[in-house]
């Protein structure tokens, strides 16, 4: 098409390194509710992946009302 191969690049670093970063956050975040609720279960890793996804459900409710 149009676009260059050097844009197809750069696209897919950038992405690489934004997916990494996105990991590394949720994985501090998983650390940080661990060490806060002194949790050693299983089923602490289900709920944190719960509260996370509610979390982006509400926050995604709450913008589109502001919008």
């Amino acid at each position: 098409g149009d676009i260059e191969t050097n844009t197809y690049i750069i696209l897919t670093v950038f992405a690489f390194l934004s997916l990494i970063i996105m990991v590394w956050s949720i994985y501090l975040l998983f650390i940080g509710f661990k060490i806060a609720t002194n949790s050693k279960r299983k089923m602490d890793i289900f709920l944190f992946i719960f509260l996370i996804i509610l979390g982006e459900i509400i926050s995604k409710v709450l913008i589109s009302q502001i919008n």
